[in-house]
């Protein structure tokens, strides 16, 4: 028993280091699929080399969108395309982690790179659930993402006196006086 275990640990190894050789010249459909958690798979095409993306981050990204569907022969795949920040020219931006996008988002976007490329794979539960959007998403689809990790804009200021009020958290609303320069 102790030796057939020696012999997986081993082929694991000898796997792991063929997987670490691979080039990049690997097309997405070559790269093995990440499961980030049930619902919700991504593959990197590009590895940025900016700024890491975490949960509360703003963010701006370019994307693509794709129903996956199956095609005349079964095959599933990229089906219709639903949306595409690329045509229009203009990226989004949005902060993760406030339900401002779907959770596939929320989720998926975390630990890419600046400049980096991210398809994503979501499932009804992680995108627009049992509902769909009609009339472009359907009921219950699972949805493909190309994405683009932009810039990750980030606010810089200067406390000049602190307060003797409560702290200000995540999402609560404030009123308070300022001034900008350009």
């Amino acid at each position: 028993m102790r030796k057939f275990a020696m012999i997986n640990l081993a082929l694991l190894v000898v796997a792991g280091l063929l997987v670490a050789g691979c080039n990049d010249t690997e097309t997405v459909e070559e790269k093995p699929w990440v499961v980030a958690e049930p619902g919700l798979s991504f593959i990197d095409s590009v590895v940025g080399s900016g700024d890491v993306c975490k949960a509360d981050d703003f963010v701006e990204v370019h994307y693509t969108g794709w129903l996956w569907e199956a095609d005349e022969r079964g095959q599933l795949g990229k089906g219709k395309q639903f949306d595409s920040s690329v045509q229009r020219g203009t990226p989004i931006a949005f902060p993760l982690g406030m339900s401002m996008v779907i959770p596939g988002w929320d989720k998926g976007l975390i630990g890419m790179k600046v400049g980096g490329k991210r398809s994503l794979l979501i499932e009804p539960a992680m995108g627009f659930g049992e509902n769909g959007r009609p009339p472009v998403i359907p009921p219950s689809s699972t949805l493909f993402f190309d994405v683009e990790l932009v810039s990750l804009p980030r606010l810089e200021f200067e406390t000049l006196e602190d307060g003797t009020g409560p702290v200000a958290e995540l999402g609560d609303q404030v009123n308070m006086n300022y001034t900008g320069w350009l």
